[in-house]
């Protein structure tokens, strides 16, 4: 394609939550997001979102109020993170690999109002064992919907997205049955009404001199950042397919799904990398852009012996941040 295809006099910006609700619309049957064991096309991906949105509605969360997410990657991080978005909530995702003491400091900083967690184990890390350490008192809670906790005293809920059902913890159960106290249409009402300048995300630095800092990130400055590197740099397109491996509590997975939702590309992932895993994901779901990034992942997949640069050569684009010496190597 020549560069005049991709030229942009003009920059299309929507709050996060209508991301999902758009893309369903231009590109129902597509595939969405892609993970080993799930996936969704855009139309699927929508309506899990406002189906996430109506549960964390039932449980109180609305406009203006903080939803943290200590999860792996997994389908449900995307779809509850949306479904947050939609309400007008601020999304605060959590680095999975806190430890205690970091936990807690910003459980209780970001004045969290409810909290998701799964019982996937992430790395050797027991998120439900973490969370009973760090917030004393969680596990002997009387009502799991209305906790009073003094290390964080603005929690009301933490929801265990899961197959288990943990002491002070509302189980998947319960968060499910909770959508029924709130509509699809309270949902779009409540998306309606979210402003570009209304705070979307905050992210948290990884606190490697001091306490981590929140960053507070509005929808503009989410989405626009996202769309305009995603389709002027990689210019992506709808037949794009994207493979990030990740994590989703960081930018380098969010702006790239939200450049996927955007230009109508899949966004393939998976919960932890593994160069086998990496290796089919890019063969099978047909990746064009690669976005391995740092490169230990990208010299892990090729140097495996499954990488033969004829069958991939489909990929467009590779992605690597390192010095100049390191990416002539690779």
């Amino acid at each position: 394609m020549s560069d005049a295809v991709f030229a942009r006099d003009w920059t299309e910006v929507v709050p996060f939550g209508d991301l999902p609700v758009r893309a369903a619309a231009r590109y129902p049957d597509a595939d969405a997001v892609i993970f080993p064991d799930r996936r969704h096309t855009y139309a699927s991906l929508n309506e899990a979102a406002v189906r996430a949105a109506r549960s964390l509605a039932g449980l109180g969360l609305g406009p203006g109020d903080h939803l943290g997410i200590l999860m792996p990657n997994c389908m449900d991080y995307i779809e509850i993170m949306l479904g947050a978005a939609m309400l007008g909530a601020w999304v605060v995702p959590i680095n999975a690999r806190y430890k205690e003491h970091e936990l807690a400091y910003v459980i209780e900083n970001a004045d969290l109002k409810l909290l998701v967690t799964s019982d996937l184990i992430d790395e050797h890390v027991d998120f439900v064992e973490l969370l009973h350490r760090c917030l004393p008192g969680l596990a002997e809670a009387p009502d799991p919907a209305a906790l009073d906790l003094p290390a964080a005293p603005k929690l009301r809920s933490v929801i265990l997205i899961g197959q288990a059902s943990p002491a002070g913890m509302l189980d998947q159960a319960a968060f499910d049955a909770a959508a029924e106290g709130a509509t699809d249409e309270h949902v779009h009402l409540l998306r309606s009404r979210v402003r570009l300048r209304d705070v979307a995300m905050m992210m948290y630095t990884s606190g490697t001199t001091a306490d981590p800092k929140g960053c507070p990130l509005t929808h503009e400055a989410l989405v626009r950042t996202s769309v305009n590197a995603c389709g002027d740099r990689f210019r992506l397109t709808a037949d794009d397919r994207f493979w990030d491996p990740l994590p989703l509590f960081h930018m380098s997975a969010i702006l790239p799904l939200i450049g996927c939702m955007d230009s109508g590309a899949a966004y393939i992932t998976l919960t932890h990398f593994n160069a086998n895993l990496g290796i089919s994901q890019l063969r099978d779901e047909r990746a064009t852009v690669c976005f391995s990034t740092f490169p230990p992942i990208t010299t892990a997949l090729l140097n495996h012996p499954e990488w033969d640069p004829a069958e991939f050569s489909r990929i467009r684009l590779m992605n690597n941040v390192a010095p100049p010496d390191a990416l002539r190597r690779i």
